[in-house]
Parts: structure tokens; sequence; C-alpha cells
């Protein structure tokens, strides 16, 4: 996420690609947990934006 915030903020093009998906059973997602880290990470990424770091 951060860098393609990064890329956007510096006007470089962003294009989506396909990717392949295998599901692996020793995968583990915490919906709650993970959800409000991301959005935590997102958080600081605009804040990052905002004060000019990515500069």
């Amino acid at each position: 996420m951060e860098v393609i915030a990064i890329a956007q903020s510096l006007n470089f093009t962003v294009s989506e690609v396909p990717v392949s998906w295998y599901n692996s059973s020793e995968s583990r997602l915490r919906p709650i947990r993970d959800s409000l880290r991301t959005f935590m990470e997102l958080i600081y990424i605009k804040l990052n934006i905002w004060s000019g770091r990515y500069r």
C-alpha cells in the first residue's frame, strides 16, 4: 500500500495486473486484528503524505 501511495503522490502511473492465487491451509487471518492493523498503517501512510515525508 505504501509503495502505491508514494508512486501516486509522485504522479507515476499505477496499473492493476492479474496474479495467480493459491490458497494455503497454513495461512491464518485474524479479521479484527488484521483489519485494525491495516487501518492504522493506512493512517500512517496518509499522515506521511500530508507531511511531505515522501518527497
